[in-house]
Order: structure tokens, then C-alpha cells, then sequence
């Protein structure tokens, strides 16, 4: 697992990115999108899918995790970090979101906001 600075680390990257955006699609579908003036970097989840990456190993940072209570531990240091740069992350199936980790997103829940409605999909992608 990861530690706490390793994430952090990678998060610091996002402070060079003050304008602008970065778009990456494959398969003709948006996988990834990061608009630099709103601090904001959404992650379409099927396409995600489609091209074979696990959010678990994508949160993680390239290694992949054998237990789903590491997952939620990772996903909450990344949610914290994102917090302390003042990022949001949204992950979102079809243009509804699922999650969001980081800025905007209330302290008393861990910086992570879940649609109880898709979490059976969440699931289903730390697999």
C-alpha cells in the first residue's frame, strides 16, 4: 500500500496545472478530463473499463490491492490529499455521478461522497 506521502507526491503534480484543460479519450469515449481552472478531474468509469484499468490499482498508483479495506483506506488518503490542494475528483458512469473525492465534498464524510444508488457498480470496479 502506498504511503501517505507517495499520494501526496503524486497529487503536487495538479499545482502546475493553473488554466486550461486535458482530455483523453479512447474508443471515441472520454476516459479522463481535467479543467485546471475549476480544480476539477473527472474519470468516465466505463471507459475506464473498456481499456482493462481497475480503479482500485489506478487509485492505488500501479499496484494492485487485495482487500477491499484497503481500497476504501486508499481512496480515503486520496480524498484528503485532493482536499489539502483543493482538487476534486468525480467518477461517473454515463454522465451520472458515482463518487467524488476531495474539495466540495463534506469533512464529516471523509472528503468521499457516494450515490447510494450506484454503489453496486463502484463495487464491481475494485474488482
Amino acid at each position: 500500500m502506498p504511503e501517505q506521502r507517495d499520494i501526496v507526491r503524486g497529487l503536487n503534480l495538479l499545482g502546475f496545472l493553473e488554466s486550461g484543460s486535458i482530455i483523453i479519450s479512447a474508443n471515441g469515449s472520454s476516459v479522463l478530463a481535467i479543467e485546471a481552472t475549476e480544480r476539477r478531474i473527472d474519470l468516465e468509469l466505463p471507459s475506464l473499463t473498456e481499456l482493462g484499468v481497475n480503479l482500485s490499482t489506478l487509485l492505488e498508483g500501479g499496484h494492485s490491492l487485495r482487500k477491499e479495506a484497503g481500497s476504501i483506506l486508499d481512496a480515503e488518503r486520496t480524498a484528503k490529499g485532493l482536499h489539502g490542494i483543493g482538487w476534486k475528483l468525480t467518477l461517473s458512469e454515463r454522465g451520472e455521478n458515482i463518487a467524488s473525492l476531495g474539495y466540495g465534498v463534506s469533512r464529516l464524510t471523509g472528503y468521499i461522497s457516494l450515490n447510494p444508488r450506484r454503489l453496486k457498480n463502484l463495487a464491481e470496479l475494485f474488482r
